[in-house]
């Protein structure tokens, strides 16, 4: 082993105390594999040294098994020419004498000396279990790991509990990094990612297994403008990963959560807007459509906050960048709909401890139709959501005044 890897395994002392970052991970993990290399030259060699096998031990125990495992199998051992396999059930404290017994059988020493034997010559194989008052059952990680040590490309090895299994829940995750919007970085991503499942699809037994890929898309990604990071993230997408999915299906997303926010949207269903009964039917509400429109949400939005959000005045600024500088979660003009099917557009829509409130900041109440329909809004809200309703009104110390709000709600 090279002195970078033996370094990185001494990350194996560091787990117990703090997590490793992904680079210490991956170096962490790259080591481990090839402590697992040097053991089986080191077994092709003679006799493996005990510090080679002390660290193997930790690394074979860290990823839970042998990414390299050897490509021998039971259906290539040849009957007819080396004579009756025997299987031998342990748990792991006989493995070497086990292993010995086998070399010192008539057939393995009447095999050329000069060749060392293979598994499929020696005839044997360790089925790695434990025979209790309840019939088999399965060997734990470390019994694993001495089973491993004695028996890898020297004898077979079975087990009900299964390396792959191992391997799989072990291992860490494919990763694959999208650094660009570019046709050319979007077409090698699939390919990493076909490429990661494609072990796990085509399968032996032509059974699927499950697999965790995550898609990285780091804050230095060459991908500035809003459409292009909105292409990254489409309910398509959501569809396919979704439908896909076995178990579960996660996202993680790094500071910009803009694309997310709008196919969240109601108005983003495409379900909605032709009534479909998929799920459950719910007609859609009296001005839907208006939503649906291209380009009503983009109207009028000319002020930018520190958030990236649009808003469409100053006053709505000042409370976005308030909310922002204090690491208060909101969503501005989200339709908000009640259980009779109407709905209205909160200025500010905050996430707040696992609750929502709705901001409303009245800026013309000098008008009277303004206040007419502020009226309305404000039984709606009081009938639908009560005591979720956030109020601020135009003024000169809007500044203080929201800032005193929020420290009072939400602080």
């Amino acid at each position: 082993m090279s002195k970078r890897d033996t370094d990185a395994l001494a990350l194996l002392d560091e787990l117990a105390r703090r997590a490793l970052s992904n680079e210490e991970n991956r170096a962490l993990s790259r080591a481990c594999s090839e402590a697992l290399v040097a053991y089986r030259a080191a077994v092709a060699g003679g006799r493996p040294s005990r510090g080679i096998a002390s660290r193997a031990r930790k690394a074979f125990l860290h990823l839970g098994g042998d990414p390299g495992r050897s490509t021998a199998s039971l259906k290539d051992y040849d009957h007819d020419r080396y004579g009756p396999f025997l299987g031998v059930s342990d748990e792991g404290s006989a493995a070497a004498q086990i292993r010995g017994a086998a070399y010192e059988s008539p057939k393995v020493r009447a095999l050329p000396r000069t060749i060392r034997p293979s598994p499929l010559q020696v005839g044997l194989a360790l089925d790695a279990e434990r025979l209790g008052g309840i019939g088999e059952v399965a060997v734990g990680p470390e019994e694993y790991a001495d089973i491993w040590l004695e028996c890898v490309d020297r004898l077979l090895v079975t087990t009900n509990i299964g390396t792959r299994v191992n391997v799989r829940t072990y291992r860490r995750e494919p990763r694959v990094v999208l650094t660009s919007a570019q046709p050319g970085a979007l077409a090698r991503a699939k390919e990493e990612i076909a490429a990661a499942f494609k072990p796990f699809v085509e399968t032996p037994d032509g059974r699927p297994r499950p697999l965790t890929v995550f898609v990285e898309i780091p804050r230095s990604a060459r991908i500035t403008r809003p459409k292009q990071k909105a292409a990254l993230l489409s309910p398509e997408l959501f569809y396919t990963g979704i439908t896909r999915a076995s178990r579960h299906c996660t996202v993680l997303i790094e500071e910009d959560i803009t694309p997310l926010l709008r196919i969240h949207r109601p108005e983003a269903s495409h379900l909605v807007g032709i009534n479909c009964s998929l799920f459950d039917f719910t007609p859609a509400p009296d001005g839907f459509e208006l939503l649906r429109r291209e380009g009503y949400f983009e109207e009028g939005k000319i002020h930018r906050t520190l958030a990236e959000a649009m808003v469409r005045s100053k006053s709505e600024v000042i409370i976005a960048n308030l909310l922002f500088d204090r690491e208060v979660g909101f969503e501005y003009e989200k339709p908000l709909y009640a259980s009779d099917g109407s709905f209205y557009l909160p200025d500010f829509t905050v996430l707040w401890r696992g609750e929502k409130y709705f901001w409303e900041h009245l800026g013309l109440l000098e008008r009277e139709e303004y206040r007419n329909k502020w009226a309305l809004k404000k039984a709606w809200y009081e009938k639908h959501f009560p005591g979720r309703l956030v109020i601020t009104e135009e003024s000169g110390n809007l500044s203080i005044d929201a800032k005193v709000l929020i420290e009072a709600r939400f602080s």
